[in-house]
């Protein structure tokens, strides 16, 4: 899922930049396609090392202790 939304994140952010770029400041946009591949990766290891860090703590327990908890 998060690959979908940095892909789409990427996307929206080269045509807006290509927008402001023609339209505003005159200037031919050429968008990189190898920088949009490797943000959309660094943005996802990123994404899955927040999400497996956030839930850590809690791999390790039984489902039961962390209920009793909340």
């Amino acid at each position: 899922m998060a690959k979908q939304e940095a892909r789409m994140g990427s996307l929206l952010a080269s045509a807006f930049s290509g927008l402001v770029l023609k339209q505003l400041l005159e200037i031919d946009f050429h968008p990189d396609l190898a920088a949009h591949a490797l943000t959309v990766a660094i943005t996802s290891l990123v994404a899955a090392a927040a999400g497996w860090a956030a839930s850590f703590r809690i791999l390790g327990r039984k489902p039961l202790e962390i209920l009793r908890e909340e």
